[in-house]
């Protein structure tokens, strides 16, 4: 094994060499065995303290609202993303801004919309945030009865 250049403990004002120094930081283990104790408690509080920021730091997962649509004539579900006021449930019909078209394809939901962190959309899901597209407009059905006249009485 070569020796490394860089062997002496940051921790350490005597100079002693630190068998741990890769360690310093780089992990969140508890080693029993440091170079001196003054190298295991200064580690042990930067460990600590650098937790504390990293907490205090985090931001918030952005959260993406999404629904799984299946075109008619086509077996493949596709995802897309839901505007944030538009409440989708399973069976709803939408227009949605496909990737191969010039101009929106209907869809019929297959699951209700809901809403997903980004970590779950990219490892799960196994979907860029970027390449989600659009659903452009919700499809309502409103059911016309043309009244009958007196001659189709007869």
């Amino acid at each position: 094994m070569e020796e490394n250049v860089n062997l002496y403990c940051p921790y350490d004002k005597n100079g002693h060499k630190c068998i741990a120094l890769e360690l310093h930081l780089d992990n969140h283990v508890y080693y029993p065995n440091p170079c001196t104790p003054d190298c295991n408690y200064r580690r042990i509080n930067e460990l600590e303290e650098k937790i504390r920021k990293q907490k205090m730091e985090d931001k918030p997962m952005n959260e993406y609202k999404i629904v799984t649509v299946k075109h008619p004539n086509c077996n493949v579900p596709y995802t897309f993303s839901v505007p944030d006021h538009l409440a989708l449930k399973a069976g709803d019909y939408v227009l949605c801004d496909t990737k191969t078209h010039a101009y929106p394809q209907v869809a019929q939901c297959i699951t209700p919309s809901f809403r997903v962190s980004e970590d779950i959309l990219k490892g799960l899901l196994n979907i860029a945030p970027t390449k989600l597209r659009p659903i452009v407009a919700y499809l309502s059905v409103e059911w016309c009865k043309e009244e009958k006249t007196e001659d189709e009485h007869e």
